[in-house]
């Protein structure tokens, strides 16, 4: 096994520049997760068996590791990033992803998007998210642009300046509809990591936004299933597998998948098919809607219970600001409250 090297990569121009030269070193590295609290990253990267952690702006405040802004001159067998995850459980998990599992992603997500040598994708989610990491792969592989956005003035700056494609996550999209930025003028404008909400969907198609919504994971190596919301039905990506169990959870595979959770040095082999924890509503691939965590379903009388299902239709009434519903212990199980 090649030394794991931590990286501490800023949203920045440094942070893409040191990723990317860890790519073309073909090493082993552990993006933390700036995040978080620096106790709790010591500790993961302790676990892990990091030695020496290299950033690209902030010198982090780290104790016990060895700091520095170059990475060793040794290359390895194949670039392979840890990233720490909830996989299908609130509890964090450590992912491999291997350099083969992130490009086929970003070759197919290339092929998809028609992302050439002229293209501009815009970065605006941070790179310890698989989102981040994957869009300078695909940057990287087709030699388009990349565009740093690390804070809403940036983001709104670079639209302007021009772009081909722009990730968001829904509440981005949100305050750049809000603020009237014009995404109209944008090739693609890709939403992914958590579900669209209607009405913002019919804004944003309404403002004549090419949208697309996503659906993908950590263990994924980012999107594998993409609708042009313009259109009725989604596509699963080449690169991708995907069924629907009997009780409507997402399983998933191909040639992105992760090769499995980390603890130690020890890795816990991915399954394949790979179970989600996602839950949908239709079983039909292209129609693909989630409803909720399967880890949020209560079984009440027999019968299975999906709480973000009843969150969603109590939010949809104008008098709601926000709810949360929660199952309570009763006779018949379990109760929504």
């Amino acid at each position: 096994m090649n030394e794991r090297i931590g990286l501490w990569a800023e949203l920045s121009q440094n942070g893409v520049a040191l990723v990317t030269e860890a790519i073309n070193k073909k090493l082993s590295v552990v993006i933390c997760p700036l995040r978080d609290p620096k106790e709790e990253i010591s500790l993961w990267l302790k676990s892990l068996g990091v030695k020496k952690v290299v950033y690209s702006d902030k010198k982090p405040d780290l104790e016990s590791f060895s700091l520095s802004q170059s990475l060793p001159c040794a290359m390895g067998e194949e670039f392979s990033s840890i990233i720490r995850t909830s996989g299908t459980s609130g509890k964090p998990k450590s992912a491999l992803i291997k350099y083969s599992a992130h490009a086929a992603s970003a070759f197919a997500v290339n092929d998809y998007f028609s992302l050439t040598n002229k293209s501009t994708w815009a970065l605006s989610v941070p790179l310890f998210h698989v989102s981040g990491l994957s869009i300078i792969f695909r940057t990287m592989l087709c030699g388009a642009k990349i565009i740093v956005a690390a804070d809403p003035k940036s983001l709104k700056e670079a639209i302007e300046k021009g772009l081909t494609h722009l990730s968001l996550v829904p509440v981005q999209l949100k305050r750049l509809l809000d603020e009237n930025v014009p995404l109209n003028k944008i090739d693609a404008v890709i939403v992914g990591g958590d579900a669209l909400p209607t009405d913002l969907k019919n804004r944003a198609l309404d403002a004549g936004i090419s949208l697309f919504e996503t659906y993908g994971l950590s263990e994924t190596a980012s999107m594998i299933w993409v609708k042009d919301s313009r259109q009725s039905l989604g596509k699963l990506l080449p690169h991708a597998s995907m069924s629907i169990s009997s009780d409507g959870e997402i399983l998933v595979g191909g040639a992105s998948l992760f090769s499995g959770y980390v603890l130690g040095k020890v890795l816990n082999p991915a399954k394949n098919p790979f179970p989600t924890g996602d839950v949908v509503g239709e079983k039909e691939i292209g129609k693909l809607k989630l409803i909720s965590r399967k880890s949020n379903r209560i079984i009440s009388g027999g019968e299975n219970i999906q709480l973000e299902e009843i969150e969603r239709i109590i939010k949809s009434h104008e008098a709601i600001i926000d709810c949360v519903v929660v199952g309570r212990a009763d006779d018949y199980g379990q109760s929504p409250h």
